[in-house]
């Protein structure tokens, strides 16, 4: 499961403490991010795609990636007729990590071919 950013939500320990019930790794998620302003109720999260809007923690619900994404109406921000352009995003997935930066050039590769845009 892909966040609009490309991020794997499955490899999250939010997500991951969510769905296997572990309040601990909920508790370890609250105290190692943003300096424990959010609770570990707060990271209760089911991923950020458009099927799981009301499960989401605190911290991806204001996610600006994800609202922009959710108020534009697409599955990814690979397809967004403005992605190469969109510093929030490419800031994003620069700063996480080189394999973030793979996933969401081949997403992209893979919507403009099928859009009929690129090879």
């Amino acid at each position: 499961m892909i966040g609009y950013c490309g991020i794997n939500c499955l490899e999250c320990t939010a997500f991951q403490g969510t769905v296997k019930g572990d309040e601990e790794r909920l508790k370890r998620v609250a105290t190692a991010y943003w300096k424990g302003a959010y609770q570990p109720h707060e990271w209760v999260c089911l991923g950020c795609g458009p099927h799981n809007q009301h499960f989401l923690a605190k911290y991806c619900y204001e996610c600006k990636i994800r609202l922009c994404a959710t108020e534009r109406a697409i599955q990814n921000c690979a397809a967004c007729d403005e992605f190469e352009q969109c510093a929030k995003v490419q800031d994003f997935i620069k700063a996480e990590s080189p394999e973030l930066v793979r996933t969401m050039g081949w997403l992209r590769g893979s919507y403009l071919a099928r859009q009929g845009q690129g090879g």
